[in-house]
């Protein structure tokens, strides 16, 4: 309470004639509300805000309105935030059961692991869209020689691909996986933006 008293959110208390505070009704009703807003999360600057507001009623509610909603606004951008973590959490969670205790130290084998549980969802997900089996493959090495040596294995008969979307001169220079599979495999390939 002296601390609110210190930065103006509480007035000064009358005392008694051995020193002690006495507190009125109005200082409790005050020290109550703050305390609430402080629970609520407002900042003291909103508070002070908004007692000074309180104290007085003949002004416009706009002002606390506005304060009001700028919190809300706030609170909405942290549940977010939380959702956010929440989910990465549960991932967490969730790749403490896919991965092997032994892999576990294995930037790669962790990253693997993740992939391949996303590459299952989705193909789960697709093949009860499409009403068929959607049979993947998960490796690793130079993408476009990867996906080479996958489509002579399985004797594709049509390659559907996605392109990161380097402009001419960039996939020029840097080369593009995508421009080197339609250049080398043996049936038609189809990229998508």
């Amino acid at each position: 309470m002296r601390y609110y008293e210190e930065i103006g959110l509480l007035p000064a208390p009358a005392r008694t004639e051995g020193g002690q505070r006495v507190y009125d009704a109005k200082a409790r009703d005050r020290l109550a509300f703050i305390r609430h807003a402080r629970e609520l999360g407002f900042g003291l600057d909103a508070i002070r805000a908004l007692l000074s507001l309180a104290d007085r009623p003949d002004l416009d509610c706009a002002a606390a309105d506005r304060i009001a909603q700028e919190h809300l606004d706030a609170v909405r951008e942290r549940i977010a935030r939380l959702r956010g973590l929440e989910s990465e959490l549960q991932r967490m969670v969730e790749i403490e059961h896919l991965i092997d205790p032994v892999d576990a130290g294995d930037p790669a084998k962790v990253a693997q692991a993740l992939v391949r549980k996303v590459l299952d969802e989705a193909a789960a997900d697709a093949g009860q869209r499409l009403g068929r089996e959607v049979v993947t493959h998960l490796e690793t090495g130079d993408a476009a020689n990867v996906i080479l040596r996958a489509i002579e294995r399985e004797a594709a008969d049509l390659v559907v691909m996605g392109s990161r979307g380097l402009g001419e001169i960039k996939g020029l220079l840097q080369g593009s996986v995508s421009h080197k599979i339609a250049q080398l495999a043996p049936c038609p390939c189809l990229t998508v933006k």
